[in-house]
Parts: C-alpha cells; structure tokens; sequence
C-alpha cells in the first residue's frame, strides 16, 4: 500500500490499496504501509479526536456541544439557619443555676423570626427547671441574634443525670441541640467496713472524700454512734475539695473498759458528710475480738466457783442448826398442858 502524507493533512482517505492524504500545499510525501497498518492509523486518530474533546478534571465542568464553552455553575444554597449552643454539658448544685449561650445565625441570606422552644426529660417532681431570657429571636439576613439558657435545680432536686433540648424554628426550618446537666457531688472511701476494736482500746481510720462531676467546695464530717460509750473524733473535720480532686482525714474511734457491746457482736457508727447541699453517709460495723481464757485463768475461775458453792453451803447449814436449837430451846421452856 503506498501512503501519501502531506504536511498539513485535512482528510485522509483509503482507495484501492493505497491510503493518501492531501494538503492545502499540494506537497505531499509517500509512504508505503499495508492495509492493516493503515487501519490502525484511522483508528488511532479518531480516538485521539473523541478524547480531546472530553472534559478535563480541573474542578469545573464545560459545555462542548458549541464553539464557545461555558462553566455549568452549582445553584447556590437556600435560606438556612445555624443553631449554637454553648457549654453543651452543665453541672448543677442543689439550689443553684447554670447558664448556656443560645446563637442563631443566619445562613444563604435567611432573615425573619426564629422561636426557641426548651424542653428536658426532667419530671417535674425531680425539681429542674429551664428557660431563656430571649424569645423570639429576630435574624437578618447574613447576621445572628443570641438568647441565653438557664437551668436550674431547687434544694431538694433529685440527684441524676438529666437531657435539656432547644429546638428553633423558623421559616419552616427546625433545628436543635441538647445540653446535658449533672450534679455535682463527691463520695466517702474508707479501706474497710468492719474493722475490730477490743474493749479499752481506740483505732485510727483514714478517711477519704472525692470530687465528682466537678463538685469543689467545703465538706463538713460528723460521726454518730448508736451505741452509747464510744468515743468519735475527726481531725480535721472540715475539707476543701478542688475540682475532680481528693482530701484525706482520720477518724478515731475509741472503746471503753466498761463497754457492754450489742448482742449482733459490734456496734454501728455512722459518719455524716455534707456541702453545698449533698448528703453523704458512710456506715461503720465495729466488732469487738473473742476473749479466749487461758488453762490457769479457767481453772481459777473454777476453783473460785466451787469456794463459793462450799461457803453457801456451810452458811446453810450453819444456818440450819441455829434454828432447830432455837426451836429446841423454846419447847423445853414451856408450860406442860393439862
């Protein structure tokens, strides 16, 4: 096959065995090649031509149907509103309040009012209340208006762990965000239960007190017993509590001679922990030691019984003879009847 290639082809066409192409110059070059090879040429060309003309990945898309392409743009965003909440995790004392910044701003140009409807998984006997101080809120366009959240819980609130959810509305929009409430509280760690204390004698326990839920403030300690006699002394008494941090101190408890247990084998004292309106109590079960008696103690004990038993004995019948002789006595000495 004899290929003709011009400088600058503008078709190329295949007759006979030949495949030639012809230029606006006239001047042309020959080359000879099979008919196999020519086909691959056509092929390859045309590809290269529907290859061209695909969109390249440069982050846009054109429209190649005319001569002069154009970006296809994204339509842009509709009217929407953005809802903040902030802190979105409080911690409550009894008879106290916590605050959380409510934000809305406006997204894509929406404007107009927005209301805030605050609402917890609190029964109303767990006494928790909420509110914000800004209701509704007016939102211009591209700007934002801001409200704040108060909760709060009364002195007897029930300690647990509680959802409080602001939901906004507007331009037929909803959105919300939940704050979560703890209390704040601490606990009592002692390394034992029931410890031992003979009688007339004293031990000393360390006592712990821990922050939880970032409780900080002064704890007050008091002891009771229920057993009248026992000796109870804390020192210190009273602890400053950091946030999530620990305190120690000691607890005396101390056992007279005279003392006459309870028939459980111990006695119970309780040690009493209050601040900022959390309670806390921790009990102590007191047993005393068994006495064990030793071979000659027992047996002095028993001897002493038998003297005893031998002394009352002889007092009886010493006793008993005394008597009759009075009675003797007293018959000897009477008048004969008749």
């Amino acid at each position: 096959m004899r290929v003709s290639h011009e400088e600058r082809p503008d078709f190329l066409a295949i007759q006979n065995d030949k495949l030639s192409s012809t230029g606006a110059t006239g001047n042309h070059r020959e080359i000879l090649l099979s008919r196999g090879e020519a086909t691959t040429i056509v092929v390859v060309l045309i590809l290269t031509s529907v290859l061209q003309g695909m969109p390249r990945s440069n982050g846009s898309y054109h429209n190649r149907s005319g001569p002069n392409s154009q970006p296809l743009l994204a339509p842009s965003s509709s009217p929407d509103f953005n809802l903040t909440v902030s802190p979105r995790s409080v911690y409550l004392y009894r008879g106290t309040s916590a605050n959380s910044s409510v934000e809305v701003r406006s997204l894509g140009g929406f404007s107009g009012s927005v209301y805030l409807d605050v609402r917890t998984d609190a029964f109303v006997t767990d006494g928790i209340s909420r509110y914000v101080n800004q209701n509704p809120l007016q939102i211009p366009a591209n700007g934002s208006a801001n409200s704040t959240l108060t909760i709060s819980a009364t002195s007897s609130a029930r300690f647990a762990n509680y959802a409080v959810t602001v939901y906004a509305y507007g331009g037929g929009l909803t959105h919300n965000q939940t704050v979560g409430v703890q209390f704040a509280w601490f606990t009592i760690y002692l390394p034992t239960h029931t410890p031992e204390i003979g009688l007339g004698s004293s031990k000393d326990f360390p006592v712990t007190i821990m922050s939880v839920s970032g409780f900080t403030g002064l704890v007050y300690l008091t002891g009771n017993s229920y057993s009248s006699g026992i000796g109870i002394s804390i020192n210190p008494s009273v602890l400053r509590l950091a946030v999530d941090g620990t305190n120690e101190t000691v607890v005396k408890l101390s056992v007279p001679d005279s003392f006459c247990p309870c028939d459980e084998g111990g006695y119970v004292i309780d040690l009493n922990a209050t601040g900022r309106g959390v309670s806390n109590v921790f009990s102590i079960f007191v047993s005393y030691p068994t006495v064990w008696i030793s071979l000659p103690t027992a047996m002095a004990l028993v001897l002493g019984a038998i003297i005893l038993v031998a002394v009352g004995a002889l007092v009886y019948t010493i006793r008993k003879k005394a008597h009759h002789s009075i009675a003797t006595q007293i018959g000897e000495s009477a008048p004969p009847s008749g």
